[in-house]
C-alpha cells in the first residue's frame, strides 16, 4: 500500500515537473523525475529496513549489542551443588534492554525461579557503531556442560 502511494505521488510530481517545464528542456524534466523517484524511493527503504529484527546466534551478537559490564552473566541460574546447562533465548530491543527471556532445559532437574528470571534481564546493551540504528536482535545460545 506505501509503495502504490510513493508512486501515485511520484507521478504527480512528474507531471508537476512536466508543467513547468513547459517549452524547456525535457531532458531536465526527466533528470528531476528520476531524482525525486530516488530520493522517494531511498526515503521508504529507510523506514522498512528500521522495522526488522533479526534472529541471530552468540557468534553473532557482537556485532550488534555489547555488554554494559563486559560480559553477560549467567550466575543467577547456576546452583553451588550442580551445574546445569540450558538453552537461552531473548530479545535485545532498541534500548539495549533484554526483553522474552525464554529457557529451556538440557537437563532435569533446572528449573529457576521467578527472581532469577526477573533478575537476568536488568543487564543492559550498548549498541555497536555498526548498529547505529538500534536494530533489535532475538539472541540464542547454550550455556553449560555439552
Amino acid at each position: 500500500m506505501l509503495l502504490v502511494f510513493s508512486l501515485l505521488k511520484n507521478i504527480k510530481i512528474i507531471i508537476m515537473i512536466k508543467s513547468s517545464f513547459k517549452g524547456r528542456s525535457i531532458r531536465k524534466a526527466i533528470t528531476i523525475s528520476g531524482l525525486s523517484l530516488v530520493l522517494c524511493g531511498c526515503a521508504n527503504l529507510v523506514h522498512t529496513q528500521k522495522d526488522t529484527q533479526s534472529n541471530i546466534d552468540v557468534t553473532e551478537l557482537g556485532l550488534y549489542w555489547v555488554v554494559k559490564d563486559g560480559v553477560l552473566d549467567w550466575s543467577v541460574f547456576s546452583d553451588d551443588e550442580v551445574q546445569h546447562s540450558f538453552t537461552a533465548q531473548f530479545t535485545i530491543n532498541p534500548e539495549g534492554k533484554i526483553e522474552a527471556l525464554k529457557l529451556s532445559e538440557n537437563q532435569a532437574g533446572f528449573n529457576p525461579s521467578e527472581s532469577q528470571i526477573a533478575e537476568f534481564p536488568k543487564q543492559e546493551f550498548n549498541a555497536t557503531t555498526a548498529n547505529y540504528e538500534k536494530q533489535a536482535v532475538t539472541v540464542s545460545m547454550f550455556i553449560g556442560q555439552d
